[in-house]
């Protein structure tokens, strides 16, 4: 009797296993490409103010005053080429947002435990664990180089673009 009980238990278990593993059949979608080289090429010598740069690709990586009293804004922008199967890749909406991937049932109990291990830490020993940087991994991606030079009116002069090949670093799974 406990033999079959037990055998009936097991075969029960791997097939819940074998159900929950299984596919639909469809396979993600291809992120989008990220609109810098579209953005670049809107740009305009001579027209394009800076303040309409700074409204599209956000605040300068880095400022440097020109010798002819302008300013120079440095952009560098990593896009990663994320592989289809990777359980980090992130979730982008119709609309183009990137959103946060829905947690399973596995990281919600796993994030119970780091609490209460936490907590347990925190109250038994001294000093508590110091926060440690995230782990981090290398990525495929496209580097995107932009340079502008503005004038002292405050219009583009000249613009250099490049994107090459590189890497960047993004979360590792803990």
């Amino acid at each position: 009797m406990t033999k079959r009980l037990g055998a009936a238990v097991a075969v029960g278990l791997l097939a819940a296993l074998a159900i929950g593993c299984a596919t639909t059949g469809e396979e993600e979608a291809p992120l989008p490409a990220h609109p810098f080289a579209g953005w670049v090429s809107e740009l305009e010598s001579g027209s394009t103010r800076a303040e309409a740069v700074r409204a599209r690709f956000g605040l300068p990586d880095e400022v440097e005053q020109d010798v002819r009293g302008g300013t120079i804004w440095r952009y560098v922008f990593r896009e990663i080429q994320w592989p289809d199967d990777d359980p980090m890749r992130p979730v982008v909406g119709a609309d183009g947002t990137v959103g946060p991937r829905e947690p399973t049932d596995l990281d919600r109990a796993g994030k119970v435990l780091r609490k209460t291990w936490d907590w347990l830490d925190w109250a038994f020993y001294y000093p508590p664990r110091q926060p440690r940087p995230p782990r981090t991994r290398r990525l495929p991606a496209t580097v995107h180089e932009l340079e502008l030079v503005f004038g002292v009116d405050g219009k583009l002069d000249r613009y250099r673009y490049r994107p090459t090949q590189g890497s960047a670093r993004v979360p590792a799974r803990s």
